[in-house]
């Protein structure tokens, strides 16, 4: 089979061709759709904390696909060497969680990883009570943009989005957001979070570590919490002795690669149903896997949208229609549809597609 696969740390991964799955310590799926993931490239790179993959490898944790009985199912973490940029892949059946019939294969993998991570960090890590005051610091990405409407749900007073990106920013103030902050249009970024807090930051979900993880520890709130969930700004940062005596303030470390399959299973299952209910929305863009070169030159920059890779055989089956003529390799009548990039990328909400 074709497929996505990391041969040495030292260059990217290439497409190529791989063995087969068999069945025996896992299940067997026919992937029709992947996401990619900023873990990804630095796993791929032989940099993450928790190892090496072996070589060679498949690359990719997290997809939707089918079991042999027809089962649709997400899945998050195969079994080695094989990953989810591949037609086929083995998972554990602990690690297949099921997909609701009206929601869509991008919307599915938006709420995968992202919104697992997201919604357990705030809900069971920093266990939000109704009425708080929820800084997110990194609200742009699929995780952050996730946190927003999340907090909003688990009853948060005031939202605050911090990043970088105007654009996205103003996304998320439609997602729920009471106010954001660009950074660096504040020159004094702990007394903008403070001020669009409105002097209350009781709860810190911080994806970037760095000089933004500082500036929202000075001016936390008398026992806030601060979960530690990303470092995309920095991986070390010098921390004030200070706040964490004087004011009481917790800083908790989280990573979905620690979480059991039944908790995973529990807040994907509720993530759905928000979804399904037109309560949570996801931002994607949807490449067909002939472009996932092109996807994983993208993937370092970060962006406004979830990367997805659309496999060729499952283009007609969990997409929203105008998606699925995109990514079908067949000719279609002239004038009748864009090129996949154009009609694939955009916004989903639940199985909806706004493209």
């Amino acid at each position: 089979m074709r497929a996505f696969v990391v041969e040495s740390f030292d260059r990217p991964p290439v497409p190529a061709e791989f063995q087969e799955p068999r069945a025996g310590e896992g299940v067997v799926l026919e992937v029709s759709a992947a996401g990619l993931n900023p873990f990804d490239a630095v796993y791929a790179a032989g940099r993450h904390p928790i190892g090496r993959p072996p070589l060679p490898s498949v690359v990719g944790r997290e997809g939707v696909g089918r079991t042999a009985d027809g089962r649709r199912v997400f899945f998050e973490g195969a079994e080695p060497p094989f990953g989810s940029l591949a037609p086929r892949v083995l998972v554990r059946e602990e690690r297949l969680l099921g997909i609701r019939d009206e929601i869509d294969d991008a919307t599915a993998i938006a709420l995968g990883s992202a919104g697992i991570t997201a919604w357990l960090a705030l809900a069971g890590r920093a266990e939000i009570a109704g009425g708080e005051s929820v800084v997110i610091l990194g609200a742009t990405g699929a995780v952050g943009s996730a946190a927003v409407q999340i907090a909003k749900l688990l009853g948060a007073r005031r939202v605050v989005a911090v990043g970088r990106d105007s654009e996205a920013l103003a996304r998320t103030r439609r997602q729920g957001a009471d106010a954001s902050v660009e950074i660096g249009a504040e020159q004094d970024l702990a007394a903008a979070i403070e001020a669009a807090a409105d002097g209350a930051v009781e709860v810190v979900l911080d994806l970037l570590w760095g000089p933004p993880a500082r500036a929202a520890l000075q001016v936390a709130s008398p026992g806030a919490r601060l979960v530690q969930v990303g470092s995309s700004a920095a991986l070390e940062t010098p921390l004030p002795a200070n706040p964490w005596r004087t004011r009481g303030v917790s800083l908790l470390g989280f990573s979905v690669l620690t979480a059991s399959p039944e908790e995973k299973a529990a807040a994907y299952e509720l993530l759905l149903g928000h979804a399904a209910a037109g309560r949570i929305e996801t931002a994607t863009e949807v490449l067909p896997f002939a472009e996932i070169e092109r996807a994983w030159e993208l993937l370092p920059a970060g962006g406004k949208r979830k990367l997805i890779l659309a496999m060729p055989h499952g283009a007609s089956s969990g997409w929203p229609p105008r998606v699925a003529a995109a990514l079908d390799p067949r000719p279609s009548t002239p004038g009748t549809r864009g090129s996949a990039r154009e009609l694939a990328q955009g916004r989903h909400i639940a199985g909806r597609d706004d493209t």
